[in-house]
């Protein structure tokens, strides 16, 4: 089955001062946008998907290794609803262009776990100032049981970063959710078991200033 990399860009990105994320740079000359990408090649996903806003394809368009749908959205989910119609039979992974994270062979674990499951996500184990801004997971003996999207007094261990699914999962897409980590949660109601990878590496949210910031002093 093929391999698509999925990377929502239809956002204004105003959290930063109107600058995209996806541009901030991570290492010398080299941004956010160019880390997801390059993770993707190292795992041998060379289709890669970008749904972009108007804006963000002027800024994209002689990017190479990206192949763009211009969409006019108004939620993450929408975006990736435009970006998946018409989809051929593959296996999505989805990577959000404005994070920064290690890891070691989860993308490939993800990938072969989805020959068991119709969803996969790779969790966290989520830091103080974390709980609230992200979509908490409990486990439980080895399951993945529950999903609170952005819940300040959330006491779930972990936070989905990645999320992969079977092209048979799009039919419950729905772009009016606000995070695609509602279908984690469709998933669950239709007692459709999601597969988990716990990371015992770093997740950072660089759509913010403090997590951003926080990224360039531990890993530049």
């Amino acid at each position: 089955m093929d391999i698509q990399g999925l990377i929502p860009l239809g956002g204004t990105a105003s959290r930063m001062k109107n600058i995209p994320k996806f541009l901030l740079p991570c290492k010398v000359n080299y941004s956010l946008l160019d880390n997801v990408v390059e993770l993707f090649n190292k795992h041998n996903i060379h289709r890669i998907t970008a749904g972009v806003s108007e804006s963000n394809n002027r800024l994209l368009y002689n990017y190479n290794g990206l192949h763009t749908i211009q969409v006019n959205t108004k939620t993450m989910s929408e975006t990736v609803y435009k970006m998946i119609d018409n989809q051929s039979t593959c296996k999505n992974i989805l990577i959000m262009p404005d994070t920064y994270f290690t890891i070691n062979n989860e993308i490939n674990d993800t990938i072969h776990m989805l020959d068991t499951y119709d969803i996969v996500v790779i969790l966290w184990k989520i830091k103080d100032y974390q709980i609230g801004k992200v979509g908490q997971c409990n486990v439980i003996n080895g399951e993945l049981i529950d999903i609170k999207d952005k819940t300040h007094d959330c006491e779930y261990p972990y936070f989905w970063g990645v999320i992969s699914w079977n092209s048979n999962m799009n039919r419950y897409i729905d772009p009016t959710w606000e995070t695609i980590g509602d279908l984690i949660k469709i998933s669950l109601d239709n007692n459709i078991k999601v597969g988990h990878i716990i990371s015992d590496g770093e997740y950072y949210d660089c759509g913010t200033y403090s997590e951003y910031f926080k990224m360039i002093k531990e890993h530049t």
